[in-house]
């Protein structure tokens, strides 16, 4: 078993590749990923088709999780957006809609890479708020400089 917990998907499906990029940023060293091609056969408890259907999270100690479950939980891992694996262990109708939609988006995953590409660009980032801060910051200077300002005269 990884020390870390392990993520396998699909690398011959661009749209998983594509996801994967974006979990990969999001979820930073606290997550290793890898596709099912070169580390399934580590795994002999899951078959090709269970690969295929969706991703896996493999954790030590810990039962494997797939689907949805395995994608908020590995963002969840990372720091990133931990709400939607709240949401998910706490809502049984959440957890449902999640998995009936990770389960049609795996079985459309041409036409999901359309719409992601055509939505996000060729690449998928995590949103980072760097700008939004620095705009702040800016402003927050802004307003000292002008108090200050007014208090010299």
């Amino acid at each position: 078993m990884p020390a870390r917990p392990l993520l396998i998907y699909d690398g011959d499906c661009r749209f998983c590749r594509y996801s994967v990029n974006y979990a990969r940023l999001a979820a930073g060293e606290a997550v290793d990923f890898a596709p099912f091609q070169a580390v399934g056969q580590d795994h002999p408890q899951l078959s090709i088709e269970d690969f295929r259907e969706s991703i896996r999270l493999v954790r030590e100690n810990q039962p494997t999780v797939s689907g949805a479950e395995a994608a908020f939980t590995t963002l969840a891992l990372g720091g990133h957006q931990p709400i939607w694996l709240r949401l998910y262990a706490s809502l049984p109708w959440f957890a449902a809609f999640a998995e009936r939609l990770y389960a049609w988006v795996s079985r459309h995953r041409d036409l999901s890479m359309m719409v992601s590409t055509f939505l996000f660009g060729e690449t998928l980032e995590p949103r980072q708020m760097t700008r939004t801060v620095s705009w702040f910051l800016t402003a927050l200077g802004l307003i000292y400089l002008v108090a200050f300002a007014s208090l010299a005269t």
